[in-house]
């Protein structure tokens, strides 16, 4: 047994004794209430934190493939660029 378990157990004991159970019931309600509101709320911000995580590992593979995509692009302008600058030289006097 848990000592949450042995808390809950000895509070009914004693509101049961007492003739307080109403009181003590409703707090403890209100407890177990907040107790599973937070859990609810922590697991909607994994939830969240899973969901913006993937997203940003998504973003950069895409980064990266425009950053590479974007170099190879590069490298080939200049390789026309180059090959214009020849065609030229060659071809300077026709026309």
């Amino acid at each position: 047994m848990t000592n949450q378990e042995i808390l809950n157990y000895g509070l009914q004991a004693v509101s049961y004794l007492f003739g307080t159970g109403g009181i003590i019931a409703i707090v403890r309600g209100r407890k177990q209430r907040k107790i599973a509101l937070d859990n609810q709320q922590t697991s909607a911000l994994q939830s969240m934190q899973k969901a913006y995580d993937d997203f940003v590992k998504d973003a950069k593979d895409i980064i990266d493939g425009l950053k590479a995509e974007l170099l190879e692009v590069r490298t080939e302008l200049k390789e026309v660029k180059r090959d214009f600058r020849e065609y030229r030289k060659e071809h300077k006097n026709c026309a």
